[in-house]
């Protein structure tokens, strides 16, 4: 009986062990998932603002000569 407990013992202290390692690389999975992600989101807002940026940039620019051009007009009307 005391084999038993022992052997028992020892098979749940080899499981435990086992589970503490999982768990070590659950953490490391975990963190380096957690960086790439990061990467990824940071890399995708940069492209998605710098899109905007340029879009925004290209109207004021438009809407900026047009007005120049307005304005042109007017003087040579008077």
């Amino acid at each position: 009986m005391v084999d038993e407990f022992l052997e028992q013992n020892f098979q749940l202290q080899e499981l435990l062990e086992v589970v503490a390692v999982a768990v070590a690389v659950a953490e490391v999975v975990a963190e380096v998932v957690a960086e790439v992600v990061a990467e990824v989101v940071a890399e995708v807002v940069a492209e998605v603002v710098a899109e905007v940026v340029a879009e925004v940039v290209a109207v004021v620019l438009d809407r900026g000569f047009d007005l120049m051009m307005y304005l042109e007009y007017q003087n040579y009307e008077y």
